[in-house]
């Protein structure tokens, strides 16, 4: 390239998201939100498809992951992901379980708890607070979160995560604090659901969603695209 020397060498990453559903967090199609980013050059990338029809022998003009994740074909999936494979030290994924971002983030907007009581509620989960009080306490939580500037609400998210957080009893653990500081945050329940910043959660990328994203570097070390979850909050 023409112009200045630190951008003498120009690198295309190719990147791809799966699970994402927006700020829905809970009920959804997936539990887990994926960001992938692959450097590899085109002669290399021919290869790996070209071996690929020979293991698979499948017809199809273009493969894609169901190609691959199909049970007849494992060995040609352990090729593919292992450490003598193609992509072995040119990939990186980016994988959010979203029911535990969901948790770290009203724990922390509602009660100002820390990333460990989060964990700690999260561990305990439905299998100390029963299925159906957790998974209502999720959806409540969710809603909490996304109500902040919608207006006219369709309901009160604040009562509603109030009943929630309610219905989970006393367990004789250590999530019992973290559960008796969510009934405690009033306040900040009526904040993240009436303020216009609020507390939603947002995604933000230094790059578009797109299947391919340029970045450039000088000395051709790898700059993938890179994917951060975060909250915004009208206050303390």
């Amino acid at each position: 390239m023409d112009g200045d020397p630190g951008l003498a060498t120009a690198i295309e990453i190719a990147c791809d998201e799966s699970g994402s559903e927006g700020e829905r967090l809970t009920g959804g199609n997936t539990d887990v939100f994926g960001y992938g980013s692959v450097l590899i050059d085109g002669a290399a990338a021919a290869a790996c498809v070209a071996e690929l029809r020979v293991r698979i022998r499948s017809p199809a003009m273009e493969y894609k992951a169901n190609h691959l994740l199909r049970r007849k074909h494992r060995a040609a999936l352990a090729w593919f992901l292992g450490p003598a494979g193609p992509i072995a030290g040119r990939a990186c994924v980016y994988l959010v379980d979203k029911p535990f971002l969901l948790v770290t983030r009203v724990v922390a907007e509602v009660s100002g708890g820390t990333a460990a009581a989060a964990a700690t509620l999260y561990r305990a989960g439905p299998a100390v607070f029963g299925a159906a009080p957790w998974t209502a306490f999720l959806t409540a939580s969710n809603a909490l979160l996304r109500a902040g500037g919608r207006w006219p609400a369709l309901d009160d998210p604040a009562a509603a995560f109030a009943r929630a957080v309610g219905a989970l009893a006393h367990t004789g653990t250590e999530a019992d604090a973290v559960v008796d500081d969510l009934r405690n945050g009033r306040e900040r329940r009526r904040r993240c659901a009436t303020s216009w910043t609020g507390c939603r959660v947002r995604c933000r990328r230094s790059t578009r969603w797109s299947r391919r994203s340029r970045t450039r570097s000088s000395t051709g070390a790898t700059a993938g695209a890179r994917f951060a979850c975060s909250t915004t909050s009208s206050g303390s």
